[in-house]
């Protein structure tokens, strides 16, 4: 790291206000300071990215505010929602969504000829359901 870089870096952890606790870290505090949150954003970025999608917004504000150190407590609750976002199950994908309710309708199209006595269109529907599904596992 150059001087002036190492200078910026050690200013967003070790600020000069004397009324800011952080002032007071020495060196050796602010490289392990920037060691940590170096590794929290690597494992932010890669958990989130790979759990929604480097396009989802959750991602992409947690890709722009963790370049600078001082987002800190903005990049932990940027996390923190995504967490919130997959235990309440608020994640779901439209394409999914759709092609699960199209299969469902062809289902129910395979039960209504098996009820009509339409034996053999009613097992290939079926089959070309499950084999779309087992294709796309």
């Amino acid at each position: 790291m150059e001087k002036g870089q190492e200078t910026l870096a050690h200013n967003a952890f070790a600020p000069n206000d004397p009324t800011d606790p952080r002032s007071r870290l020495n060196s050796t505090q602010v490289k392990s300071a920037q060691t940590e949150y170096g590794m929290f954003k690597t494992r932010a970025l890669n958990i989130v990215g790979r759990a929604f999608g480097v396009d989802d917004d959750h991602y992409q504000s947690l890709q722009r505010l963790s370049e600078d150190y001082g987002n800190y407590p903005a990049c932990l609750g940027i996390v923190q929602a995504a967490l919130y976002a997959n235990e309440a199950g608020l994640l779901f994908d439209m394409k999914s969504l759709i092609t699960s309710e199209l299969l469902g309708d062809f289902i129910e199209q395979a039960e209504t000829l098996l009820a009509a006595g339409y034996h053999v269109p009613a097992a290939s529907l079926a089959g070309a359901v499950l084999e779309d599904t087992l294709r796309k596992l």
